[in-house]
Formats: C-alpha cells, structure tokens, sequence
C-alpha cells in the first residue's frame, strides 16, 4: 500500500506543476488563398504538411495542460509560385477522441494527468485497465484516436485497407504516433478516413507501442519500423514494408546480445543503414513494464531513468536469417530524434563503422520539461516550476519539478565499430533539435544539418526557437533568429537538379509571441534561402499561434521530397 502512496504522489507533484495555459486555434475546413510577401522560388510548387496540438479547452470546462496532448491538427500548405500565393487549409482530425475525453471514457495522454486521491486514482486504474486490454482501442470511427506526430505522405497502405481505395495509385497520407496506430487521412480535405494497426500489414506485428518516426531506404523504398509489447516480458519486433504492402521481420528481440533481459525502453526514433537497423535502448523505460502507464493514464508519467543504467545500441542486419548481431552498451543518454546514418568501410581494416548522428540529453528530464513546448515561459511560481536544479533526484530519477528548459540536446556522432562491438561518441554542436538534412543525402556522408536551436529568456525578450544551419565539417552554425519568434522544425527542401548540398529552401511555421512587451500573437510560413539562412519569403496565417511538431514536402505529382 505504501508503494501505491508514493506512485500517487508522484502523479499529484506531476499534475501539479502543468499550469501552462494553451489557445485553442481556428480550424480552415475550406481552404483559403494568402497572399505572399517575398517572392517564392519558381520551382517551389509542391505541399507541406504539418502536424500539431490545435485544441486544449474542450467543453465542459475540460481543459489539456501538456502540449503534446491537445487535440491533433493538420495543416496543408500548396504552393502557387506563379500567382505568388498559398492554399491553406486544416482540420481536427480527432473530434471522436475529443469527445471521447470530455465523456469521460478511459486513455492514455503523453504527458497530461489529473490530480486524484489515491482510492480514486485506483478507481480509474481499474476502470482503464479493463477498458482497454478487455474492449480495446477505440476505432470506431476515423477520428477516434489522437494520431497526431508525423505526417508522411506516400506511405504504404496494408494490402486490406488497399483493396477497400478507389485505386491502388490514389495518393496517400497518413499521420503516425508513438502508439501502434496509424490514421489514413485525405491528401486534400485532411478528412479521416481510416485508422488500422501495424498487425494489419501482418499479424506478427501485434504489440502497443512504434516509433512515430519511421525509416525509408530511399533505393529499395521500404519502410522500417519496430513494435513494442509491454508486459511480463517486453519484445521488440524489428520489419520493414514494400510499397505493396509486404512485410520482412528481420528480428524479435527479447534480450540483450550479452543475455540480459531487453528493458521497454521510450524509442520515438532510430537509425537505418544500407546493411543494418540501429534501436537506441536508452535507460528511459515504461515502469511496471507498462503497468504504471495504465495506472496513470499518461506516458511521461509512468517513465524511470535509471541514474546507473547505459544506452544500449541495437544493431539488427537487414539480413532476416541474421537478427540482431549486437547490443553495445555506451554512455548514457536519450534522443527523441535522430539524424543520418550510413557505413564507413575501411579497406585497410576491412572493418565497418556505423556513423550514427543524433540530437542526445543526458538524462531523461526533457520528457517532464516538454510540457511548455512552444510556450514563451512558464506562467507558474517557483512552488510548482523550480528556476534552478535541486541537488539530488527523487527516486524514478527525475528532478520534480522539472528546472525550466534552457537548452535542447546536443548533436552528437556516434561511431560504432562493428568488429570490436564498440561505440565512441563527439560532440558537433550544442542546444539543438528536430533534425533535417538533404534528403538526397539519406544513408550517405553529409554535411549540412538543420535544426532548431532554443534562445533563452532575458529581462527583455522571451524564449524563442530559432533556426540553424550546422556544417559537419567545420563546426560553423548559421542562424535565423529574430526575437519573440518560435520557429518550428525546419523542413529543406531541395532545388531540382540542385549540385549543391545546402542548394534549395527551409520551410518553417513560425509563431510570434510578444510576452510582456505587447502585441497580438500570430503566426506566419516562412521561407529561407537554404545557403544563406536569409528570409526569401513569407506568408501571414493570421492571429494565432500555431504549434506544430513535425511536417513533410511533396513535388506538385506528389512525389515524396522531403518527409519525416
């Protein structure tokens, strides 16, 4: 009993300290044209997608605190070049899950959580277990479920839900999570259509959790990805899929290569090679094995990191009849998400080295810190949003409160030498995150690497994000930066028949947030020319402030350019 004491208590400290407050956003069902101010390229005439929180005061007073939890958006941008403007639209694609919550019917939120008592804690512990493992996920209708991380147009439909489409060639797009789920929404209206699971591509990929962000072998076109199951003994299954919709398991991971039992440890994205696929184990793991989440009812809440644990990289071959070939253990640390990847192969060792780039924290604390993402600061006191870090961590290894974010993670290189299974790690560069680079660089040498990097807050200004451009090779960072602004992920986009690696546009939805000095928040699409980090173009949405995590571009034929 006193073990259930103190899990509750954890939650209430947790549940107490999300006082930030989110604006709801308007909803463009009908499309708009905007007018653009700049000139866009001539060649810049194809659509970005981006996805993120649009609502977080529901009815009934029900109000979401984490801002990875407000109801999901998606937003399309078409570019017209030749007129000089863009098509906007959006649209909820989750009004079934929304009403699902103000109902009161039991989930499972990434980092929000109530305060409760501990009998009515235990209430809805019991009220969620059976909900969910005896009735299941909720799929019901198209919008039943909050899928709202990744957009990916393009992606590879189960042979099922292919034969219930107009035509095997129609477009696609679909939005993905960390969960096992998927939604197939319209490429156009962004209506819902569909919600499926990775078992049905095949039945062996049953399991609760993937990545939300995939992997594409951009000469083979499949797609990679793994599942998790929680429970008594946690397995990860390693696949891939064609375009036609056939699946490869190449491994089922129950153990470490050293004989160690695999942890359920908190994977949003890995790394992939022309010969391997590389899962960073981090000692950032499901507590209970699953079991506290279900308790909690939130993700971040049920995590530990284990303050003597290390990183365990995965190394699984794209051979089937080899499986997993090692589990190198190296410092410790947790990536949301990755960069590129690709093989060094030295002729004079005949030695194969993994090159594996990333943007690493040293601890787990950022999945506790995330609950402001995108918001200027903090609106709570020092009671409930410490300033500073306390001297030692509470007992799932997390300082609660969580210190206010002042920096992202760092982008790192690990190197990992297959021959002697060992991994060593350098720093490139400091506070950055959210990935991308040339796409025509995918598991090759690169140079370029674009990024968001977090400018703290002063007397004077609030803490933006702003935009960065890391050349590999000599260490210089280029930026975008303007006061106020929070720029969102960067998404480059190439110039066609470019030579040049940093030859082509970054596109970015960027908030301004004034703070204290005044103004109205609003928010804007922004175009940088790639080279020079220098605005080209913008494109005014209105008086809002639009947060969006991730986005992908297609050409004007929907061919995939750059996707995330």
């Amino acid at each position: 009993m006193r073990k259930l004491f103190l899990l509750n208590r954890h939650f209430n400290r947790i549940a107490q300290w999300q006082s930030v407050h989110f604006d709801n956003i308007p909803e463009y069902i009908d499309p708009v044209w905007l007018p653009i101010q700049g000139t866009l390229p001539s060649w810049l005439n194809g659509t970005m997608y981006r996805v993120g929180p649009g609502r977080f005061t529901l009815e009934n007073d029900m109000t979401i605190r984490h801002a990875f939890d407000g109801i999901p958006f998606v937003h399309r941008f078409q570019f017209d070049p030749e007129q000089q403007r863009v098509r906007y639209n959006s649209r909820n694609i989750a009004k079934k899950a929304e009403r699902n919550l103000v109902d009161g019917k039991p989930t499972i939120l990434f980092g929000h959580i109530d305060e409760q008592s501990m009998m009515a804690r235990l209430a809805c512990w019991l009220r969620r277990t059976h909900y969910l493992l005896k009735v299941g996920l909720d799929m019901s209708e198209p919008s039943s479920q909050m899928v709202g991380v990744t957009p990916t147009p393009n992606y590879p439909l189960p042979r099922q839900l292919k034969k219930n489409t107009a035509s095997h060639h129609e477009p696609t797009l679909v939005t993905k999570t960390d969960a096992n789920i998927l939604q197939k929404i319209h490429v156009d209206t962004l209506e819902p259509e569909q919600l499926f699971r990775y078992n049905t591509y095949g039945p062996e990929l049953g399991g609760d959790l993937a990545a939300a962000h995939h992997q594409h072998d951009p000469d083979t076109e499949e797609i990679f990805n793994f599942t998790l199951t929680l429970g008594l003994f946690p397995k990860l299954t390693v696949f891939s899929c064609t375009k036609d919709g056939t699946v490869t398991v190449y491994a089922t991971i129950t153990k470490r290569t050293n004989g160690t039992p695999l942890r359920p440890s908190y994977i949003h994205s890995f790394w992939l090679t022309k010969h391997y696929i590389i899962l960073p184990e981090a000692p950032l793991y499901f507590g209970g094995n699953g079991a506290t989440m279900m308790a909690s009812g939130s993700v971040s809440s049920s995590l530990v990191w284990d303050n003597h644990g290390q990183t365990y990289l995965h190394v699984i071959s794209r051979r089937p009849d080899v499986g997993l070939v090692a589990s190198i253990p190296v410092h410790p640390f947790f990536t949301f998400h990755v960069g590129n990847a690709w093989e060094a192969y030295d002729s004079t060792t005949k030695q194969t080295t993994l090159v594996l780039d990333c943007a690493a924290f040293p601890d787990g604390d950022i999945v506790h810190q995330v609950h402001t993402f995108g918001h200027q600061l903090p609106l709570a006191g020092p009671k409930t949003y410490r300033t500073h870090p306390a001297s030692v961590k509470e007992e799932r290894g997390f300082y609660l409160p969580p210190a206010r974010q002042s920096s992202f993670g760092d982008l790192v290189r690990l190197s990992v030498q297959l021959g002697g299974k060992i991994a060593t790690m350098a720093k490139l560069a400091s506070n950055v995150e959210f990935l991308r680079f040339n796409p025509m660089k995918a598991l090759k040498p690169y140079r370029y690497v674009f990024a968001n990097q977090l400018v703290t807050a002063t007397n004077k200004t609030s803490s933006r994000y702003n935009l960065v451009k890391i050349d590999t090779q000599t260490l210089a960072m280029t930026a975008f930066d303007e006061q106020h602004q929070v720029c969102s992920e960067p998404i480059f986009v190439p110039r066609p028949d470019a030579t040049g690696e940093d030859d082509g546009v970054v596109l970015s939805l960027v908030n301004v947030l004034f703070g204290q000095s005044g103004g109205q928040p609003h928010c804007y699409l922004l175009v940088l020319d790639a080279a020079t980090m220098t605005e080209v173009a913008r494109c005014p949405l209105g008086h809002f402030s639009n947060i969006t995590f991730h986005g992908s571009y297609v050409d004007q034929d929907y061919q995939s350019v750059s996707i995330n």
